[in-house]
């Protein structure tokens, strides 16, 4: 009797299913990108969600940069520091 071969058998096998819909231009778009990764969808997608930090929401951080440099000014802090917020800001 030989030995078996083929795909060994996971410790940890993936079981667990999420439906997501995507339009034809965004699974059009994903696919490209997993191809240029040399990656399977599946896989790109998975390291997608696994690996990245959700997008900021940056209209929430310029506010609170825009609050700090206010409170800043007012305590006449280094004004270098402040024109570094500022900086910052323009580029949100």
């Amino acid at each position: 009797m030989s030995a078996k071969k083929g795909r060994p058998v996971s410790d940890n096998p993936r079981s667990q299913r999420v439906s997501v819909r995507f339009t034809v231009e965004e699974i059009t778009d994903l696919a490209l990108k997993a191809a240029r990764a040399n990656s399977t969808l599946s896989d790109y997608l998975r390291s997608a969600a696994l690996e990245h930090r959700p997008a900021t929401n940056t209209a929430l951080v310029r506010h609170d940069l825009s609050r700090i440099a206010v409170h800043l000014s007012r305590q006449n802090a280094d004004k270098a520091l402040i024109d570094e917020i500022r900086a910052a800001l323009e580029t949100l």
